[in-house]
């Protein structure tokens, strides 16, 4: 039987630096309440259906759509949201404050999850695996919400290093997954199915559109690469950084403590090392943080090893993550810390799973609560206690 699961079972809220005060003030603030709707889907609908520009909304971080989510948005005072409560989200005035809301104005998110379709050993387990993780945290992994732009496992920045623009716009023109509007669909297979002849293929998605029309008007993969909305070829690359990240930690962990003391657990492009069986004194000689690649990297002298095996093992070079420049739009390098701590890491007592358990088959769920950083995965703390 498939896992069944409820939207309340993810409840994301943001920890916000964000001085409101009641008082009149430059910009509004209101507290966002979200429910199965991503934030800027969410932003983009209020824009339009109370007439206020996209770019007048304030946010600090985004929130996926998988969750019930809370997180605080600014607009200018002299804007006015009419739309406060739908079925989907609801939106209540906090009050004033003197600057927008920015990207990463916040020190944190809290979680409070459901895990469900636990045996009573699994359960047990995760109880167990709470004290050493909050003694020695977890490996501070991106995790699968990172690689949406990755379809099987194919990175199209992989294939920029390389100048292989043809197979990276090949990827983004044709492939889809089951989500995304079945005009899409259709576009992207007349595309497939034209390749070799684009001004045959039948495309209405503009943002399909425009990238074909240059291609056939250039001939060149590279000008049309560049007709790719900037905030999409950003996630691209930011997502090869992020595996090359994961990659480096890995071959960390495997260098400095041993498979003995490491197990594996799957997500969306393979599996992550976990730890097992440690104390946290066998932590205090991994550093504390390592480079995340990308633009502008300058790489320490003990990382050096580490970061050439793994980039020889992608087949790919640093002078060429140092040196590649997409019309501006490549990450710049910045150095992520390599384990994550929680903050008031908690754990239920395990109680009968109502969603799953059934008279041949006995399931028992879980609900963890914990604050991490910003920046970090929730999810990997749930694998760390689960194993999955």
């Amino acid at each position: 039987m498939k896992l069944r699961q409820s939207l309340e079972d993810f409840i994301v809220e943001e920890v916000h630096s964000v001085d409101v005060r009641p008082e009149n003030g430059p910009y509004k603030i209101y507290l966002m309440e979200k429910r199965g709707l991503e934030t800027f889907s969410l932003i983009s609908y209020l824009a339009k259906a109370n007439g206020i520009p996209f770019k007048d909304f304030g946010y600090a971080g985004l929130k996926d759509r998988h969750a019930i989510t809370r997180q605080l948005i600014s607009v200018p005072s002299g804007r006015g949201i009419r739309t406060l409560h739908e079925k989907s989200f609801d939106l209540e005035l906090q009050g004033h404050s003197d600057s927008p809301i920015r990207p990463g104005q916040l020190n944190g998110n809290k979680f409070m999850i459901n895990v469900r379709d636990l045996t009573m050993d699994e359960a047990d387990g995760a109880i167990k695996r709470a004290a050493l993780l909050r003694d020695c945290g977890v490996p501070n992994y991106f995790d699968s919400q990172r690689f949406g732009s990755v379809p099987h496992g194919e990175f199209i920045a992989k294939h920029l290093l390389a100048g292989e623009y043809e197979r990276a716009m090949k990827i983004f023109l044709t492939h889809y997954d089951k989500k995304e509007k079945r005009e899409v669909k259709e576009d992207k297979r007349s595309i497939l199915g034209n390749w070799d002849d684009l001004s045959k293929a039948e495309v209405r998605s503009r943002h399909l559109q425009v990238p074909v029309e240059t291609y056939l008007r250039t001939g060149s993969w590279e000008e049309a690469y560049l007709f790719i909305a900037r905030n999409i070829r950003e996630l691209f690359l930011s997502a090869y950084q992020s595996h090359l990240w994961n990659e480096c930690v890995k071959e960390l962990l495997r260098s400095d403590l041993g498979a003995e003391h490491l197990e594996e657990v799957r997500y969306s492009l393979g599996t992550l090392l976990f730890l097992k069986d440690i104390e946290k004194k066998d932590l205090d000689h991994l550093p504390v943080d390592l480079t995340v690649l990308g633009r502008g990297v300058d790489i320490r002298p003990e990382e050096e090893e580490l970061i050439s095996k793994v980039l020889g093992k992608e087949g790919v070079s640093l002078e060429g993550i140092r040196t590649l420049e997409t019309a501006g739009d490549h990450p710049r390098s910045y150095r992520r810390n390599v384990v994550l701590r929680t903050e008031d890491l908690l754990l239920s007592e395990p109680l009968p799973d109502e969603l799953n358990t059934r008279p041949d088959k006995e399931r028992f769920k879980i609900t963890v609560s914990f604050q991490i950083s910003k920046g970090s995965y929730g999810t990997v703390i749930i694998k760390g206690l689960f194993g999955k």
